[in-house]
């Protein structure tokens, strides 16, 4: 099949409600981890703002202890820290959102640069009665991204590309990452296919 037709099929093919969650995915991860660690950040400069204020600098009730480190000297640190935590955390999220976008586009416009799917079955504390199901892309290059959506939307995507694309590795097996990091090429020659889920059990909550 010519790569004009592979393209033109995935963009028939892939439901516009599994699409548009997946943009909607993409959006309000975004949003919602920007909003919250620009708050962080905020706090972190105000923090560093009150170390500057001149009855803080020459107030000597700011001692925690005789011999331990001042109040304004905790606030500096502490301050620093959060600013750097928050733009470290604001460029991951960037960079996440970036990679999502790139592998929903090779969803519908590039398709022969697939190479596996799977699905991330979430519990918690303990195993069984999965909450969330989330899809994981790998593309050929190596990209990876998985999607927070509906179980309907994850079981969707999975069809779709289990019916009409054959070279795809679909099912989770825990050595192929490093099969499709070593060889690609062999790797869509000969691909694994199963609906095996990945099983997660969640133990603490993560943002």
């Amino acid at each position: 099949m010519s790569t004009e037709r592979v393209k033109k099929k995935a963009g028939e093919i892939l439901p516009i409600k599994v699409r548009r969650e997946l943009e909607e995915c993409i959006a309000k991860f975004r949003k919602r981890q920007l909003v919250a660690l620009s708050l962080l950040f905020a706090a972190g400069v105000g923090m560093l703002l009150l170390t500057l204020l001149p009855a803080a600098r020459n107030s000597e009730t700011l001692t925690s202890s005789d011999r331990g480190i001042t109040l304004i000297s905790f606030l500096r640190y502490a301050g620093a820290l959060i600013v750097a935590l928050g733009v470290f955390g604001m460029f991951k999220v960037r960079r996440t959102a970036r990679r999502r976008r790139l592998i929903l586009d090779t969803l519908t416009q590039r398709p022969q640069e697939l190479a596996w799917l799977y699905l991330e079955e979430i519990s918690f504390f303990t195993p069984g009665g999965a909450f969330a199901v989330r899809p994981h892309l790998h593309l050929r290059d190596g990209t990876h991204a998985f999607f927070p959506v509906s179980r309907a939307a994850a079981e969707a995507l999975f069809a779709v590309y289990e019916r009409e694309f054959p070279w795809m590795c679909l099912g989770y097996e825990p050595g192929l990452r490093r099969r499709l990091r070593r060889d690609p090429d062999a790797l869509a020659a000969d691909p694994v296919r199963s609906r095996k889920s990945k099983k997660s059990v969640l133990r603490y909550i993560k943002a």
